[in-house]
């Protein structure tokens, strides 16, 4: 997966900045901060399902996994954090990603191990990507991506066990 347009690393916020300029980008890490809404009709239900079962993880994940109702996305310095927001009080999700370096966090789906994942910037956005190893080996490749104007925030995430992958638009 990749956005539209050139990639950049980058060493600090300064410097992607710079880099991000030099580079004819659009879009700020800055500019995705803040809450977004899910839009259930304009989400690819189908496409997020076929993620979930591909994944293998149990009932009580995916029933969780489906209440996601948004996302809370935060820039502090070179981190991009993302928070998944659900009807459900104690389920609090965070992913915090470097734009500078790979970062281990854990897996996200709570498997036993940890998870390697890098951050980028693109001319309309922002990319994450994480693998982890056995059980169920794999990666994942998320685009955060504005659309209409900056009001609409699109996430296309592929995820990839084994040699199958599944992608969806949210």
């Amino acid at each position: 997966m990749t956005l539209e347009g050139p990639m950049v690393a980058a060493t600090s916020v300064q410097g992607s900045l710079e880099l991000l300029e030099q580079a004819g980008a659009a879009v700020r890490p800055q500019d995705l901060a803040g809450l977004w809404a899910k839009d259930p009709v304009a989400s690819d239900v189908e496409g997020y399902e076929r993620a979930l079962d591909l994944w293998q993880i149990s009932g009580a994940q995916k029933a969780t996994a489906r209440l996601i109702e948004g996302l809370e996305i935060a820039v502090h310095g070179n981190t991009f954090s993302v928070h998944f927001l659900t009807i459900i009080p104690m389920f609090k999700v965070t992913e915090a990603y470097d734009l500078a370096r790979p970062v281990v966090m854990m897996r996200r789906d709570l498997r036993p191990g940890q998870a390697t994942a890098t951050a980028g910037l693109g001319a309309h956005g922002v990319t994450v990507a994480a693998s982890w190893s056995a059980p169920f080996a794999g990666r994942f490749e998320e685009a955060y991506v504005l659309r209409d104007g900056g009001s609409t925030l699109e996430v296309t995430s592929t995820i990839s066990v084994g040699t199958t992958s599944a992608t969806t638009v949210q």
